[in-house]
């Protein structure tokens, strides 16, 4: 069964608007002519920066992407995620799912037993396939 991800606020968000599929031709007046396949972008990305993470949060994020097979099953981004964001829906609803890109990379240990945590996510849509 899927499981949303951890609610733990991040330090940063960056991400990757994507690119529209579309394909090109040569037009017979030597331009050329472009064909759009879909209205949507696809292979958008968002990663996540956790700076400073306790031992058990560090411990919720491994259990989360063992628990998602890694990038097999997908999931949902809790609120606590968009903080301080206007809105997710410029980036996408929050009805949307997402797999992890790569593991999380966990940096060394800091004083006092904290952790800086980079989560690379791509983003596939409200699709119903890959949680059963």
């Amino acid at each position: 069964m899927p499981a949303d991800f951890p609610e733990i606020e991040p330090t940063g968000r960056a991400w990757d608007f994507g690119t529209y599929a579309m394909s090109e031709a040569p037009a017979v007046g030597g331009g050329a002519i472009r064909f759009n396949h879909a209205t949507d972008p696809v292979g958008m990305g968002l990663t996540l920066t956790f700076e400073g993470l306790s031992d058990d949060d560090l411990q919720l994020i491994r259990d989360h992407y063992y628990g998602q097979q890694g990038g097999y099953l997908s999931f949902l981004l809790p609120a606590v995620i968009w903080l301080g964001h206007t809105s997710t829906s410029d980036v996408a609803p929050d009805t949307d799912r997402w797999i992890y890109a790569a593991p999380p990379e966990e940096g060394d240990a800091k004083q006092g037993g904290f952790y800086d945590v980079t989560v690379t996510l791509r983003h596939v849509g409200p699709e119903l396939g890959a949680f059963a």
